[in-house]
This record gives C-alpha cells, structure tokens and sequence, in this order.
C-alpha cells in the first residue's frame, strides 16, 4: 500500500506546496487551517478529497498499527527469555556456592551477562532503527558507538580477568562455541545449495538449535569450569539437570516464539517446498525415470532420480532437493499444524511434570520451585501462541 501510494502522494504535495506559493497571502489565509489527522486516504480520479499534509502521516499510522502487536510481543519474549537466562545463571551459582558470596565468580558471571545480552540488544536496535530512523543518525550513532565501545572494553576487561585466574585448559572453554560456530559456517558456505528458500529454512532450525545450546552452555555449563576453589563440594546431579532443563526450556520458547511470529510464512514454503521419500521400484516396475532438476515442480506421486537413488513426491507441489532435511521436517511439523502446537505443549507439561516430581521428592525445593514457576511461564506461551494461530489453520488437509 505505502509503496503504490507514497510516490503519488509526494508528486501531488510538491504541486500543492507550488501552487499555494505562486498565490498570494489573502489566498493563503483563505486555506482551512483544521486539518483531520484521523482521516484515512481518500484519492480519486479528480482529487477532490485528496489531503498531502495528512495523508502521509497516516499511511505510516496505519501500518504502524498493522505491526505493533507483533513488535509487542517480540519485545516481551526477548525480555522473558533475557530473565529466564539470568536466573537459571543465578541459580546455577547458588547451587555451587550456596549462600557463599565472595566464593562467586562474578568475573565470569558479568562476562556471562553481556554475552546473553547480545540478542536482546540486537533485537532493542532494531526495533529502535525500524520505528525511529532519526536514532541511527547524527548524535545518536555517536551514543551507539559509545555504548558498544564501553560494553566491549568491560569484556575485554573480564576475559583478562578470567586469564589470570584460570588455567589456560579452562579458560579456552569460553571460545569453544564461537570456534565451533566458525568452523561450522565456513563448512555451510563451501556447501552448494540449490533452493534459497530451503537455505533460508535450515539456517533457521540450525540457529534455533545452536542460540539453545548456547544458553545451556554459558548459563549451567560454563559455571562448572570455572571454580574459584578446588576444594567445592556440591551436588553434581542437580547442577547436570539445570544445564539439560535451560536446553529444553530455551530450545521450546525459541520455537514457540517462531511458530508465533512466522506461523504462515512457514505454512506457505512446506507447501511449496514439499517432501522427497526414498523409493524402492518393484521387480516387475518399468518405467522412464527422468533426473530431479532446480527450480521445477513436481506433483505428488512423481518420481525422480538424484545422485543415482530414486526418491518419490510426497507433497502437492515439490520444489525441494531430494534428500534434504530441513524441508522434510518442515513438511511434517505443518503437514497437521494443530498436532504441531499440540504436541509442543505435551512436550513442555512433560518437562514441567519432571520438575513438579523432582520439587516433591528434594530438599532444594526453592531451586525446583524458581524453575518450576519459569516452566509454567513456558506453558503458557505455548498455549497462547496455539491460540492465536488456530484462526490460521487449514481446515482441510
């Protein structure tokens, strides 16, 4: 709308404000000077009822509207899932500390901080640059600039720390994620790809899995190498569980948040991209079997030949590379949707459950209790984004 729109608003803005020049100040004045903000744009033909100095202003109004419940919920998970984090990283050094505070690493736990931090500021400026184009310019990079120099010096600053008072053997394990995510990408791009769509969906599972490893990994893993004393005792089963319970946690808020924010999209691409089943012809089969070829549809029930096996269309329309797996799962998680949102929120009342029993039969009952209450939380976002996508389901498969 704002595309097809904007540019004929402008042409017909600078002729009005050419016009009114040309005329003289008793013209001017003659101008009505209330203008109706509310009033949607109204264009016709003849541009009676065309208004410049409104029309605009609503356009971005408008859809401004259109986005801000999605802008508000986004807002809401990021900072759900930033408190989530930074209690379970609480929680994990109380249970090997206790109540002991000056045996904390609060170098690692700062460190920890900032590095969970990363996605929720990167989420913050976005939505700041997209609402606020003013802030990313002038005085307002500067303060940018100031505040990502300031956050790194404070990094470097504890990192050092963590050198000095740490072996070199426990220390390189702050690095091990970024070294594997590196190793990982350059293999990913050497990798040829035949569908930009299919890429576009096997990143997004792989970042999800990995951003959950990660959050298990520097909130319950991280606290465990780096020990300020040797002669700790504490219960290594609990500490174990924390790590396993923030995997599943983060790794169901990060695919509910998805499933809510990109529900149809998703829907759209399985049922372009379909679903290639290995297949095995019969003895007395013959038919000519032609090779899979880039960009071609292919009906359900077609088979093809790829890298010399023979894979059979599951979906409608197939537009995927046989034998890849990120079009395969997706084909199955919105092959039924309801199943999908259903089978998240068993998953998650299971987890919760297991939590409910550990709290009943341990003495800790205030770690289990905390986690327990986040798990609800959990549930709950399940729930709601079940039921705000059920308008959005097929009725027929």
């Amino acid at each position: 709308f704002a595309s097809l729109h904007v540019p004929l608003v402008m042409t017909r803005a600078r002729k009005f404000r050419d016009d009114r020049s040309r005329r003289g100040k008793k013209e001017y004045k003659s101008i009505p000077t209330k203008i109706q903000k509310t009033r949607s744009l109204e264009y016709s033909a003849s541009g009676e009822s065309f208004n410049p100095e409104s029309s605009i202003h609503d356009i971005l109004s408008r859809m401004d509207e259109i986005h801000r419940p999605l802008k508000h919920q986004s807002t809401h998970f990021e900072i759900s899932l930033f408190v989530f984090l930074l209690v379970h990283l609480v929680i994990q050094n109380y249970n090997i500390y206790r109540v002991n505070f000056y045996n904390y690493n609060f170098y690692l736990m700062f460190l920890t901080v900032i590095i969970l931090s990363k996605r929720f500021l990167l989420k913050y400026l976005e939505q700041i640059r997209r609402d606020n184009p003013l802030y990313t310019s002038g005085p307002h990079i500067i303060l940018n600039l100031i505040i990502i120099v300031v956050v790194t010096l404070n990094a470097v600053y504890l990192v050092t720390k963590l050198f000095v008072r740490h072996s070199f053997q426990n220390f390189m394990f702050l690095f091990y994620p970024w070294i594997l995510s590196t190793v990982f990408i350059t293999l990913w791009r050497r990798k040829k790809h035949h569908n930009p769509q299919e890429q576009s969906i096997s990143k997004m599972f792989q970042r999800m899995v990995y951003s959950s490893l990660e959050y298990s990994y520097f909130t319950g893993f991280l606290p465990l190498k780096f020990l300020q004393h040797d002669y700790l005792y504490f219960d290594m089963i609990r500490c174990t569980l924390l790590v396993v319970f923030v995997l599943l946690n983060s790794f169901v808020m990060l695919f509910s948040q998805l499933l809510l924010t990109s529900f149809t999209e998703l829907y759209i691409q399985s049922q372009v991209l379909g679903h290639w089943k290995p297949y095995k012809p019969t003895s007395g089969e013959r038919c000519e079997i032609g090779e899979w070829r880039i960009k071609q549809i292919y009906a359900k029930g077609t088979i093809v030949r790829y890298k010399k096996k023979l894979y059979q269309a599951q979906g409608k329309e197939n537009m995927s590379c046989p034998g890849s797996w990120a079009p395969c799962i997706l084909y199955y998680l919105f092959k039924n949707p309801a199943r999908t949102h259903t089978g998240l929120i068993a998953f998650q009342f299971l987890v919760a459950t297991s939590q409910l029993c550990l709290l009943l039969n341990s003495n800790h009952w205030n770690v289990y209790g905390v986690m327990l209450l986040f798990n609800y939380y959990i549930l709950f976002l399940c729930t709601n984004t079940r039921q705000q996508n059920i308008p959005l389901f097929p009725k027929s498969e």
